[in-house]
């Protein structure tokens, strides 16, 4: 039997905690939403999460509705992560 390994990036995973810590845990903080623009930004600009229903470019790009392919993004990777043998998670500081 084949083992399923999973390792996301740092952004990735700090973009999962706070989605599921704002969905999984209702929980919600000004800190948490500054943080989790931030990161959608940095991964929008720099790892190919694109989404053209997003106007600018670079680091001016305007979330303040939160993407629909954001959401779907980290239910993905919810999934992935249930479905994997061992993974590895890492997280920025917050």
């Amino acid at each position: 039997m084949t083992k399923k390994y999973l390792r996301l990036g740092f952004t990735e995973c700090s973009l999962l905690f706070v989605y599921w810590l704002n969905v999984y845990k209702n929980i919600n903080s000004k800190d948490l939403d500054n943080s989790k623009r931030d990161l959608i930004k940095w991964l929008y600009t720099t790892s190919g999460y694109y989404d053209k229903t997003q106007i600018g470019n670079y680091f001016n790009v305007n979330h303040e509705k939160e993407p629909e392919i954001y959401k779907t993004y980290m239910e993905k990777l919810i999934k992935y992560i249930k479905d994997c043998d061992n993974y590895i998670l890492a997280l920025h500081r917050f």
